[in-house]
C-alpha cells in the first residue's frame, strides 16, 4: 500500500483520475460531488461549528452580526456557513484561509472573530497546543457525513471498502478504534451509534 498526500483543493481530481484510489479523509459525501466521484458507507457524522477565543460573547450565528469568520474556501462548510449566514439575515465578513492552522491563527492573533469547520477537526485542534486559549461554540450549522472517496463506476472496488467497513461495524471494533481516537473527547453520540448501525451490512 501507498499513502499519496491530497489538499482540499486536488482530492477529488487525484481520485477521479486514479491517481489515488480510495482517499480517506474528513470528506463529506454529497450528491453533487457524486457526480464526478464515489463514496463508501458513511464512516463518520459530523457538524459545522465554530472557535472562538475564550471568553467570546459568540455562542451562535446571531452573534456574529458585524463580525468576521475565516473558513477554508471549497468545502462543505464553506457552502453551509454561508447559506446559515444567508436564512440568519445577518450581516458577517467571511473570511476565506488557506487551511486549518491559518485559520486557528487568524482567531488567536484577533484578524477574525471565529473559524468555522467540523467539530471533530476542531476539537483536533484545540486538544493540541496550537489551540490554547480557544473555545468551541456549542451549536451546530450543518451536518457533515463522511464517507471514503473511491472513482466512480469501480463497483468492485467500492464492495471491498464496505464489506471491509461493515465488518468493523458489526464487530466490537469500532469501539475499540473510537476509544483508541476520540476517547479523551468522550462517547460517541446517539447519531454516531445510529450511523454505524445502520451501515453494519450484513455479509
Amino acid at each position: 500500500m501507498r499513502y499519496v498526500p491530497v489538499t482540499v483543493e486536488n482530492r477529488f481530481d487525484a481520485v477521479a483520475s486514479g491517481k489515488v484510489d480510495i482517499e480517506c479523509g474528513t470528506t463529506t459525501a454529497t450528491l453533487s460531488r457524486m457526480q464526478k466521484v464515489d463514496f463508501t458507507n458513511l464512516i463518520f457524522a459530523d457538524a459545522g461549528s465554530l472557535v472562538v477565543k475564550k471568553g467570546s460573547p459568540i455562542r451562535n450565528l446571531a452573534a456574529l452580526v458585524d463580525e468576521s469568520v475565516a473558513v477554508v474556501p471549497g468545502t462543505t462548510t464553506e457552502k453551509a456557513l454561508r447559506n446559515a449566514i444567508s436564512q440568519s439575515f445577518i450581516r458577517v465578513k467571511v473570511v476565506d484561509v488557506p487551511d486549518h492552522a491559518a485559520g486557528i491563527e487568524a482567531v488567536q492573533t484577533g484578524k477574525v472573530s471565529a473559524y468555522a469547520s467540523d467539530r471533530i477537526i476542531l476539537v483536533g485542534l484545540l486538544v493540541k497546543p496550537v489551540g490554547a486559549g480557544l473555545d468551541l461554540v456549542p451549536m451546530q450549522f450543518s451536518f457533515e457525513p463522511y464517507g471514503l472517496m473511491v472513482r466512480r463506476g469501480d463497483a468492485d472496488f467500492r464492495l471491498v471498502a464496505n464489506r471491509a467497513l461493515s465488518r468493523v461495524y458489526r464487530s466490537n471494533d469500532i469501539g475499540n478504534i473510537f476509544e483508541r481516537w476520540f476517547g479523551a473527547m468522550g462517547k460517541p453520540g446517539d447519531v454516531l451509534v445510529l450511523m454505524y448501525a445502520l451501515n453494519a451490512t450484513p455479509e
